[in-house]
């Protein structure tokens, strides 16, 4: 029933690094491969205008990730766009994979993007249905922010939405995000 993109808070409870084993319950229901952008400062800044290029400089490091969505306070009802936006953005954890290099001058909307599960193929996509570039969504989220008289912090993660169809999470399996030539990160499901 949403009109648009919502954004909601990575606990950082949850961050974990790529290869990490994560329990499998019926409220973790599905992977997603996407970019992950890490902030270098405040943005924005006192005075700063919102804009791609202003904000391209308060990005530190960009990575791909794996965001497994689900009901982070326990109800199993998936379907409720309301009740998951309001359930930390359906975000129950966040997986950190390596560094994308020289990110700036990489073309994310259009690198290939695989999803695998045991190593088969499930999913296939690139960045662009993440609001026709990655870098979009990190924007829009900057100028939503900035809307309300907020803003990003230095240190703060951005997961800029999925690249592949969502893959549905099961118990004793691996899941892997193959993104190019960026390398992988995966997730293993206890």
């Amino acid at each position: 029933g949403l009109d648009g993109p919502f954004y909601g808070p990575i606990v950082e409870a949850v961050v974990m690094r790529s290869g990490s084993n994560l329990q499998k319950t019926p409220c973790v229901g599905a992977v997603e491969p996407e970019y992950a952008f890490k902030m270098a400062r405040d943005y924005p800044a006192a005075g700063e205008t919102v804009s791609a290029e202003t904000l391209a400089d308060a990005v530190d490091t960009v990575h791909i990730a794996i965001e497994v969505i689900g009901r982070a306070l326990g109800h199993q009802d998936f379907a409720n766009g309301i009740g998951v936006t309001m359930d930390f953005g359906g975000n129950v954890a966040f997986v950190v994979g390596p560094e994308v290099a020289d990110w700036a001058s990489q073309d994310l909307a259009n690198a290939p993007v695989t999803a695998l599960v045991d190593g088969e193929e499930v999913a296939t996509g690139n960045g662009e249905p993440v609001m026709g570039d990655p870098i979009n969504s990190l924007l829009w989220l900057a100028q939503s922010l900035a809307a309300e008289g907020k803003g990003l912090k230095a240190g703060e993660w951005v997961s800029t939405g999925t690249c592949t169809p969502p893959v549905p999470a099961k118990a004793g399996s691996t899941t892997t995000a193959r993104f190019g030539d960026f390398g992988e990160v995966s997730v293993n499901f206890v």
